[in-house]
């Protein structure tokens, strides 16, 4: 009779496959192999061992997997991210571990990656050294909450504590940049955000504050709908106008800034309104050949229009 039960060896080579997906065509290219050792009997199925190399990328797994419970461990060491493609670099390696069910369970993840590179100036800048991400979920009745989260590396550091009642999940959230200046170098010092997000079937509600150089304090409250698709938030501050001069180069701006603006509807300019207040403003451009200084200007938005 057919049982479902199996004990099987198996492996299986490829060369130079392709996905469409260019990082991965890349990282298949040459000899990728994939080796398979589990048994499956009235009791479950152990997965004596998985393994998966391709070029620097190698993956290791094993354990059992059963409705009552399961128990799966696995480690992934990627020697060298640059056979993803042209900007990638680095090393990372991590492991995880899944124990329980679907319906109670835990699952964990610790990575640790040295010297990362995605190809991005700006993240590349944020990813300098050894960076290390631990999360901590747990499975309750189908819903996953997350327990612990946190990224640490010399530049930023991240972190996520989670609390699930019922069907709402509250997260408090904490993050500090050491250094603006590395992504403004106008603006060198620490910037901080820490608040609080509390999610539901309806959508998350947002409690965030920023605070850092460029006399940065700013505040987001509100909710953002389900699938992040519309919002009411409040959005509410102060900072200095220079802050944009990086995105408006070779023009430039200074002088305090202070907003008090609504977005409501879909996640889109023209959901957003509200006023903009410049004061003691300067504006330089160099195709003008000149400079205007001491400008005080209010700008009210409404319906994707500025009147000032």
């Amino acid at each position: 009779p057919l049982t479902g039960a199996f004990d099987v060896v198996a492996r299986a080579v490829g060369r130079n496959m392709a996905a469409g997906v260019a990082e991965l065509d890349s990282l298949l290219r040459g000899e990728a192999t994939i080796d398979l050792s589990a048994r499956r009997d009235t009791g479950g199925t152990q997965l004596r061992s998985l393994e998966i190399r391709a070029a620097s990328l190698s993956v290791q797994a094993s354990g059992k997997i059963a409705s009552e419970g399961s128990d799966l461990a696995g480690e992934v060491a990627f020697a060298d991210l640059g056979a993803l493609g042209a900007g990638y670099g680095g090393a990372l390696q991590g492991k995880a571990r899944l124990t329980g069910s679907l319906t109670e369970g835990r699952a964990t993840l610790e990575d640790v990656g040295n010297g990362l590179r995605i190809g991005q100036a700006q993240a590349d800048r944020l990813l300098r050294g050894q960076s290390a991400l631990s999360l901590v979920l747990a499975l309750k009745d189908g819903a996953v909450q997350v327990e612990t989260a946190r990224l640490d590396n010399p530049q930023l550091q991240a972190s996520a504590t989670g609390v699930l009642q019922g069907e709402v999940q509250t997260l408090d959230l904490t993050a500090r940049l050491q250094d603006l200046g590395l992504l403004l170098p106008e603006f060198p010092g620490a910037l901080t955000i820490t608040g609080r997000a509390v999610q539901e079937v309806g959508g998350t509600t947002l409690d965030l504050r920023a605070k850092g150089p460029g006399q940065i304090d700013a505040s987001v409250t509100g909710k953002v709908a389900a699938g992040f698709g519309a919002a009411d938030l409040d959005i509410k501050g102060t900072g200095q106008a220079a802050l944009v001069n990086a995105f408006i180069a070779p023009r430039a701006i200074a002088g305090g800034l202070r907003f008090d603006l609504r977005l409501n509807g879909p996640m889109q300019v023209s959901a957003l309104s509200g006023s903009v207040v410049l004061d003691g403003g300067r504006l330089s451009d160099p195709a003008l050949g000149f400079a205007l200084t001491g400008i005080a200007a209010r700008a009210a938005l409404a319906g994707a229009r500025a009147e000032v």
